[in-house]
């Protein structure tokens, strides 16, 4: 049983697309708390795919062995300066894995990576 609080289920892509924006926009309204920043100097690690950043710097790096399952080791890291940081870090940034980019092994492997592309 539905509670009053839950809304309705849309019934086409169309609907859903709607319901989203306007939960999106009144979040977006509601959402009146002084607002949190990295401090300092912000570096963004990130692979093709990762983030936008790296789509425009990086893409023409391909895996360099495509027979291979794609692994960390396989793929192009960059390292890139992010010059407005309220402009990047206005709102959070939801992706199916999120949390494992996170982790601090993730990081050691991609600085790894980084620094092994940079010294060859």
């Amino acid at each position: 049983r539905k509670s009053s609080r839950e809304s309705p289920e849309p019934s086409d892509k169309s609907e859903m697309d709607d319901w989203h924006l306007s939960l999106v926009k009144t979040l977006r309204a509601n959402m009146d708390s002084e607002k949190l920043y990295p401090p300092g100097d912000v570096f963004i690690l990130a692979s093709p795919g990762d983030d936008e950043v790296a789509d425009k710097y990086l893409p023409e790096l391909k895996p360099k062995d495509t027979s291979k399952p794609k692994d960390d080791e396989q793929v192009p890291v960059g390292l890139f300066y992010c010059p407005d940081v309220t402009e990047r870090f206005t709102e959070l940034r939801f992706t199916r894995n999120m949390i494992v980019h996170h982790l601090p092994s993730t990081y050691e492997r991609k600085l790894s990576a980084l620094v092994h592309e940079f010294i060859l």
